[in-house]
Order: C-alpha cells, then structure tokens, then sequence
C-alpha cells in the first residue's frame, strides 16, 4: 500500500506543523498582536500534534507485525535519545551534575516530563497508544472507536471545557490524571486519533465534492467551538476540542490524496527535519533563557527566529553527519 501512495504532502505539512509547534512555545506575538497570537496558538497550530498522531497510527497500519514492534522500538529510541541530549545539556551547561539530581531525574521525574521538555509528553503517550492499538488490531477498530469517542468526551471536560464538568466527571478525570497527568497525556486524548488514523489506512476516502463541503462544514463547527469556548472561558487548557479529532481527520485527508509531490530524497529530509525541530527546539528555548539572550533579545518574535535557526541548522547538521558511518547513530535522533 505504501508503494502507491505519495506522502510528499504529509511530510511537509509534518514540517510546517513542526514549525507551529515553536511557534505556540514561544509566542513571537504575544505582546505585538496578543489576540491573533491566541488564534495561532490555540486554533491553527493546535492541529499540529492530532494531525501526528494520525499519521503515525496510518503508518504503523500499514506495516506487518513484526514492522509494527519495530516502529514502537524506534520511537522509543527516538525518545531516550533526546532525553539523553537534554540531560547532558542540565548537566554540563546547568552544572547539576549530581548523583542526587541524576537519581530525581530517572526516578522522580514523570514519564511524560522526562527530559523536561513541554513536547516530550508525546513520545510516551504516542508508545502507550502505539502498544495498545497493536494488542487489539484492526478487528477491535469499531470497538475501540466507541471507546474512543466516550472517553475523549469525556477528557474535553478536564481540559477546554473544564467550567462546564461536574464532580462525577471530574472523579474520572482525577483518576486519570493519577496516571497521566493531564486527559492530553493518555488514551482519552490519543485513542481515537489513533483509531482514526488505522481506519485511513485500510478505507480509501475519496476527494470530491461531497468531502469538501463536509470539510468547510467541519472547519466553521471547528471555528464557532473555539469561539464559544473562549467566550464561556474557564478552560484549564486548549488542546482538546470535539470537533479537533474530526478536523484533522480531513486535513490529513486532503494531504494524503494530494498530487502534491517531491522526490524521494527531498521528502525523507524534510520528514527528518519536522522530527528534529520538533524534538530539539524546547533545547534552544532553554539556552536562550539560560544565557539571558532575552536582556538582548527583547522581543518575542526574535525568539522565535533565534529557536527556529538552530533547530534547523542543527537538524542540517545531524542528517548529513548521520551519512558518514561513523555517525550512523545520530540517525536513531529522526
């Protein structure tokens, strides 16, 4: 199936989405233009991490079983490579070297917080989904799909529409969050994009006019849920719409039946690259902070542009070092 399909587009809108991801981390227009900040943060780019998390669960569908288990194995070096880097960097940089601090780091510290980077929460929530969709399969998809949209209703009202829970709602979510922290975190937030993404790997949805008006119908309910919650306020946070499952289903959609297309080459770099960004730039938020580049760096928006330069040079850096045999390992980082 992989054969026929062109995935140019998912690559660079992975890459784009990437680039979202700094953007809500650091806010270029937070003071400038705090109103149209707060849609880019809290409605476009909000799209980023869904839209992942759908095609990674397409493509670990699209390989056999034993592929599948390599996937997970993949990610979860991805992972502890990264954290690997972040922790070096607390030490060496930070001068925390200490057998306390590296006991509090491994032991202490959750597992959706390991490496302290705000994005490393979707490393193990991806692994957690990734394993429990290989252990039920494509047979168990409608099952989990019901489940999948009971319990993501009900993790909206831990999250965006946390004024509106009640105690029987928020003893649910406080179970959860027991575990995982936040509703975002866990199987409330994950299980049906996950589904989702499974059942495009297996159904072929076809573009036409009918799917284009169900997508503008999709994109205004998307539209007037985030006004309607931002007039209602008192949100704990914004990651989890009802309508933001359905959206990115059809944005994924759209790049997947693209005829949009890159050689090869070109697209395996820019899918390495959305992974690097997007692993490594919280890095450079943390040494812009550390080194008070903010004292000349006043603006947010410079940032912004400091972080992405880095994050791109840097995922430059790794991909050609990663050539040569010598550094072939650097390739467990994308």
């Amino acid at each position: 199936m992989s054969s026929e399909k062109n995935y140019s587009a998912i690559d660079l809108l992975k890459l784009l989405l990437s680039f979202g991801v700094v953007y809500m981390h650091t806010s270029p227009l937070g003071y400038l233009l705090p109103e149209i900040n707060h849609v880019l943060n809290n409605l476009i780019f909000r799209l980023a991490v869904p839209f992942f998390i759908i095609a990674s669960a397409y493509f670990f569908f699209t390989k056999n079983t034993t592929d599948r288990y390599k996937q997970i194995k993949r990610v979860a070096i991805l992972w502890s490579g990264w954290v690997c880097i972040y922790f070096l960097y607390d030490c060496l940089v930070q001068k925390k070297i200490s057998i306390g601090y590296i006991f509090d780091y491994i032991f202490n510290i959750n597992i959706f917080n390991i490496g302290g980077a705000w994005q490393f929460w979707y490393f193990p929530s991806l692994i957690i989904l990734l394993l429990f969709l290989s252990h039920f399969g494509i047979r168990s998809l409608k099952s989990l799909a019901v489940i999948g949209v009971v319990i993501y209703m009900i993790g909206v009202f831990g999250d965006s529409y946390y004024i509106f829970s009640n105690e029987q709602i928020n003893k649910i979510i406080n179970f959860n969050n027991h575990y995982f922290f936040s509703p975002r975190n866990s199987l409330m937030n994950t299980l049906i994009l996950g589904v989702i993404g499974a059942y495009t790997s297996v159904y072929d949805v076809k573009v036409n006019y009918k799917f284009m008006f169900a997508f503008l119908f999709v994109v205004c309910a998307y539209i007037i849920e985030f006004a309607f919650i931002n007039n209602a306020g008192g949100w704990k946070d914004l990651n989890m719409y009802l309508s933001l499952p359905l959206i990115s289903l059809f944005i994924f959609l759209l790049a997947l039946n693209s005829r949009f297309s890159l050689s090869n080459n070109v697209s395996k770099y820019i899918r390495y690259t959305s992974t690097i960004v997007f692993s490594s730039h919280f890095l450079f938020m943390k040494i812009y902070d550390d080194y008070k580049l903010s004292a000349l760096l006043q603006n947010n928006y410079l940032k912004f542009l400091f972080v992405m330069f880095f994050s791109l040079a840097l995922s430059l850096f790794i991909i050609e070092l990663s050539k040569k045999t010598s550094f072939k390992l650097l390739k467990s980082l994308y």
